[in-house]
């Protein structure tokens, strides 16, 4: 079972800590771009509360 989270970081356009979207650890925004980067939507997830 995937474990799904709310994770604090920095992302690539913006540099303080925010709540991301996590999917066993990994950020959504990372997963979605290994799995098509074609899309280019590596830091393109809303972050939460941000």
């Amino acid at each position: 079972m995937n474990l799904i989270e709310a994770i604090r970081r920095a992302s690539r356009y913006v540099r303080e800590p925010r709540l991301h979207i996590a999917v066993d650890g990994v950020p959504l925004d990372e997963l979605l771009d290994a799995i098509r980067p074609d899309l280019q939507i590596a830091g393109m997830v809303s972050s939460l509360l941000g």
